[in-house]
C-alpha cells in the first residue's frame, strides 16, 4: 500500500522541487495533494482527515504557518506524521514543534537526501502506531468477547438456575435492563407444527443492532438477554418501540405469535437474578395486559385480592361438563380464569405444569376417542404439547399453548360433529382407522349392515364427495407424509396404505396430487423437506 503524501509550501518551485528530486515510487509514496498555506492543509484535513499519510510542510508561510498544521493535527488526533522543511540552521521552532510530535525537520538545501531519510522514519512510526493500534484493538476484542461471555454464563446460570453467580469479575458498568422472549404457536398453526426456534436468537440480536445486548437462546421457545442503556442515545420509550419492532421480525420471521417480558432498569449486575424473575413476571402480565411487550408492574403481581383458586379436580370436572354441553366460549374462559387466578395465588409453578398436563390429558382423550386426528397428527401435537411445558418458565407460554390446542380441538369438534349423522361419523373413523387395509364400498356397507346405494348415495349427500374418493383421499394423505422420508421407496409406500399395486398407486397419486410420487419426492427435496 503507497502512503499518501500531502505537500505544503507557498512557493511554486519548492513544492515542485520536493515533487521532482524525490523518487517517490521508490519510497512507496504518492503525492496525492499539493496546498499553498497551511488554511489550504486545514481545509482539506476537515473534509477528508484519513485521506493522507505524511505532511511535509514548509515552517513559515503567510497566514496559517506549519506549526498551525502541526497543532490541528495532534489536536484532532489525526493518524498522520507532519515532516518540517526550513530554511534555517537555528531551528527556532523547534521547542514547540516537539509539543505537537513533529516527526523531523528537513533544511530545504538537502531535500534530495535528508527529505527521503525523514520520510523513512515516518513511514516506520505509521507502521509502528499501526501495530500499537491493532494490538489495543485485539485487547479490546478479546476483553469484549471475555466480558460478554461471562455474562452470557452469568445469565444462563441465573435463568436455569444452575452454577455459581460469580459477579466478582464484573463491575458496574452503565444502567441494563433484562428481557425475555417466549414464542408460541401461530393461531393458524396446528399442534403438529413443532414450535419455532429460539435457541440461537440471532434474530433478536439483529433487531437490537442499536444497543450492547447479550442475548442466550433457553429452549426452542424462549430466550432472554441484558439490554444496556446509553443515556446519552436511550431512552425508556425507544427501547420499547424497538422490543415492538423486534417482536413483528420475529414473528414474519418464526410464523410464530412473541411476546417480551422488561424488567425494571437496574445499575448493579448483583441485582441479575432480580432483574431476570421481573422480565419473567413481566411476560406473565400477557394475561392482564394482551400487550406484545410488557414492563414489569409490581401492582399486578403483589398477590392482593386474589380469587379462590379452584382445586384441580373441581377444574377438569367444570371442563368436562363443559364439553358434555357444547359450550366453548365457557371452557376458553374458565381455562383463562384459572390461570389468571393460580398466577395471582403465588402457587409454584411446577403445580401449575402438573396441572395443565391433566387439563391437557381430559382434552386428548376425547380427540383420541372421536378419532379426529390421526395417529400421526395427535403424536406431533403431544410432543409439541409436552416440549412447551418442559422447557417454559412463564405460566402464559404453557396457558397460551393450551388454549391453541383447545382452540383447535373445538374446532375440529365442530366441524367432526355438526352436519354429520352417526352413521357417516362411524365410516369417516373406520376410514381412518383401516385406510392400509384392502376397504371398499361392499366392505363397509357389510360392517356396517347397509346397502351399497344407500351409504354411497348419504355418504356423497352429507361430505360432498364419493366414499371411494374419501378413502383415495385418506391413503394420499398418509402416501405424502411417507414420501418424505427418503429411505421409504415407491412401492413400499404403496403397500403401506393398502395398495398393492404402484402402478396403480402411482396412477391414483398423480390423479389426487397433479404430480407422481417420484415428482413430489423431488420437489420435496427442493423445497427443503417442506411439505407442499
Amino acid at each position: 500500500m503507497a502512503y499518501r503524501v500531502l505537500i505544503a509550501d507557498d512557493e511554486e518551485i519548492i513544492r515542485q522541487g520536493i515533487e521532482f528530486l524525490v523518487d517517490w515510487e521508490r519510497l512507496d509514496c504518492s503525492i496525492v495533494e499539493r496546498c499553498a498555506n497551511g488554511q489550504e492543509v486545514i481545509r482539506f484535513l476537515e473534509q477528508s482527515p484519513s485521506g493522507v499519510d505524511i505532511i511535509i510542510s514548509d515552517i513559515r508561510m503567510a497566514g496559517a504557518d506549519g506549526l498551525d498544521i502541526a497543532r490541528y493535527v495532534s489536536q484532532n488526533q489525526i493518524p498522520v506524521q507532519v515532516i518540517f522543511l526550513t530554511a534555517y540552521a537555528d531551528f527556532s521552532y523547534a521547542k514547540t514543534a516537539i509539543e505537537y510530535s513533529v516527526t523531523d525537520f528537513v533544511l530545504k538545501s538537502d531535500i534530495s537526501e535528508g527529505l527521503p531519510r525523514a520520510v523513512e522514519k515516518a513511514k516506520a512510526l505509521l507502521a509502528q502506531k499501526q501495530e500499537e493500534q491493532k494490538k489495543r484493538l485485539d485487547a479490546e476484542k478479546l476483553s469484549r468477547q471475555n466480558r460478554r461471555y461471562h455474562l452470557e454464563s452469568l445469565l444462563r446460570s441465573v435463568a436455569l438456575g444452575t452454577g455459581p453467580r460469580a459477579y466478582d469479575n464484573l463491575k458496574d458498568e452503565e444502567p441494563y435492563c433484562v428481557v425475555t422472549f417466549e414464542v408460541t404457536d401461530s393461531p393458524q398453526a396446528v399442534p403438529s407444527s413443532g414450535p419455532a426456534s429460539m435457541a440461537e436468537p440471532h434474530i433478536i440480536r439483529t433487531a437490537l443492532m442499536d444497543y450492547d445486548t447479550v442475548m442466550i437462546g433457553l429452549s426452542s421457545r424462549q430466550c432472554c438477554g441484558i439490554i444496556f442503556l446509553d443515556k446519552s442515545r436511550h431512552t425508556a420509550g425507544g427501547l420499547v418501540k424497538a422490543l415492538h419492532d423486534t417482536i413483528h421480525i420475529v414473528e414474519e420471521y418464526l410464523k410464530a405469535d412473541a411476546f417480551a417480558g422488561v424488567s425494571r432498569e437496574h445499575l448493579r449486575m448483583q441485582d441479575l437474578e432480580a432483574a431476570y424473575q421481573q422480565s419473567i413476571l413481566a411476560l406473565n402480565n400477557v394475561f392482564y395486559s394482551r400487550n406484545r411487550v410488557n414492563c414489569f408492574d409490581p401492582k399486578i403481581t403483589d398477590g392482593t385480592d386474589s380469587p379462590v383458586l379452584p382445586s384441580i379436580q373441581q377444574l377438569i370436572e367444570s371442563l368436562s361438563e363443559a364439553l358434555r354441553s357444547d359450550s366453548p366460549e365457557t371452557i376458553l374462559g374458565m381455562l383463562e380464569d384459572y390461570c389468571a387466578s393460580f398466577i395471582k395465588s403465588g402457587e409454584p409453578f411446577h403445580i401449575f405444569k402438573k396441572n395443565m398436563l391433566s387439563v391437557y390429558t381430559v382434552l386428548t382423550a376425547d380427540v383420541k376417542q372421536m378419532d379426529m386426528m390421526d395417529e400421526w397428527e395427535m403424536q406431533k401435537a403431544d410432543e409439541s404439547f409436552y416440549t412447551t411445558v418442559e422447557t417454559s418458565k412463564t405460566f402464559f407460554g404453557i396457558y397460551e399453548s393450551l388454549r391453541k390446542y383447545l382452540a383447535l380441538y373445538l374446532r375440529l369438534r365442530e366441524n367432526f360433529s355438526g352436519t354429520q349423522s352417526s352413521l357417516i361419523r362411524q365410516v369417516n373413523s373406520y376410514i381412518h382407522k383401516n385406510y392400509n387395509q384392502n376397504i371398499s364400498l361392499q366392505t363397509i356397507a357389510d360392517t356396517f349392515l347397509v346397502s351399497c346405494g344407500h351409504l354411497s348415495r348419504l355418504y356423497r349427500k352429507e361430505t360432498g364427495v364419493s366414499l371411494i374418493s374419501a378413502i383415495n383421499n385418506r391413503r394420499i394423505e398418509v402416501a405424502k407424509r411417507l414420501l418424505k422420508d427418503p429411505r421409504n421407496r415407491v412401492f413400499e409406500v404403496a403397500r403401506a396404505v393398502g395398495i398393492e399395486e404402484p402402478t396403480y398407486f402411482t396412477h391414483l397419486f398423480t390423479q389426487v396430487t397433479g404430480v407422481s410420487p417420484s415428482a413430489y419426492r423431488k420437489q420435496l427435496e427442493s423445497l427443503g423437506g417442506h411439505p407442499l
